[in-house]
């Protein structure tokens, strides 16, 4: 894995979606989840502070702890490709990027030609 994992528990009585880099991540009440570190410290952060508005006399540092738990060291060293395995990755990964831009294409071709053909019945 490329990052450490950190489990995040909702703690709150309310379901929770907090937001990282412009992704929801909902949390029903006492669901815990395993995301990388730096998600769950945000997330949790985002809790602390709903949690806290509605009960302002919690300790936040009492509140954090019980939000996050201990870090697990999951992150791995990235393989380390040559250069050559590296470009040969890139263009199969190309290749499956325009084999999806194609399908994608297609599909809004034959859609297009339904429509085409719904107003224009012979």
């Amino acid at each position: 894995m490329k990052y450490n994992t950190t489990p995040i528990k909702n703690v709150g009585d309310e379901s929770f979606v907090g937001k990282f880099n412009g992704v929801e991540f909902r949390f029903e009440p006492g669901e815990e989840r395993f995301l990388p570190t730096f998600v769950s410290e945000h997330l949790a952060k985002q809790l602390e502070v709903k949690l806290q508005k509605k009960d302002p006399k919690k300790n936040i540092i009492e509140l954090l702890n019980s939000i996050l738990g201990e870090e697990i060291n999951t992150k791995t060293e990235a393989s380390k490709m040559t250069f050559k395995d590296e470009v040969d990755q890139h263009e199969k990964d190309f290749k499956e990027f325009q084999k999806k831009k194609t399908e994608e294409e297609d599909i809004k071709r034959k859609k297009a030609e339904e429509i085409l053909n719904e107003d224009n019945p012979e």
